[in-house]
């Protein structure tokens, strides 16, 4: 049965729609199977789809998956807060009458706070869905990636450990001779 190493990274990229997302996923030494995950808001399943595919992979050792997801500006929206933009015209329409102000330019009240409201466009349900599929085939591939690092540090262990053993039995042999 080949060694395994308790430490190792496995990365994997992923992008659909509108977003794009890495995952890491670390492990150290443990005596126990210990599997943390931090993933962006929203995206629940992909805690379980971690965690069992850490298990599945995996019998001992901390395990950190992380998952970094971003939006492409194409989802957000701007918009005119016209109730505010109307509140400040009609502050401001006494001033003009008397003669105390002049007419404001559409760019001083664009910038003036409450005017322009930044909003996030939902997704629906079945996107949303579609879209952690996706996530969660990266946090799979990351940790195979993970896998397939520990396997290479369990390779170079076993020839560490054969030379010792070779060591040893060569200076058992000598101090019997």
């Amino acid at each position: 049965m080949p060694l395994s190493g308790m430490t190792g990274f496995g990365r994997a990229e992923g992008a659909a729609a509108e977003w794009s997302w890495a995952v890491e996923a670390r492990s150290v030494n443990g005596r126990n199977l210990e599997i943390r995950f931090r993933g962006p808001p929203g995206f629940d399943q992909l805690d379980r789809a971690a965690r069992e595919g850490a298990q599945s992979r995996f019998a001992r050792g901390q395990v950190s998956v992380g998952v970094q997801a971003k939006k492409a500006e194409a989802g957000v929206q701007v918009r005119v807060n016209q109730e505010q933009l109307d509140r400040y015209l009609d502050l401001g329409a006494p001033l003009i009458a008397a003669g105390r102000a002049g007419p404001p330019s559409l760019d001083g009240l664009l910038a003036l706070r409450g005017v322009l409201e930044v909003v996030d466009t939902e997704d629906d349900p079945e996107a949303q869905a579609t879209l952690e599929a996706a996530m969660a085939l990266s946090v799979g591939a990351a940790l195979d990636a993970l896998a397939a690092s520990r396997r290479g540090e369990g390779l170079a262990l076993t020839a560490v450990l054969v030379a010792l053993v070779d060591r040893i039995e060569m200076l058992v042999g000598q101090a019997h001779a």
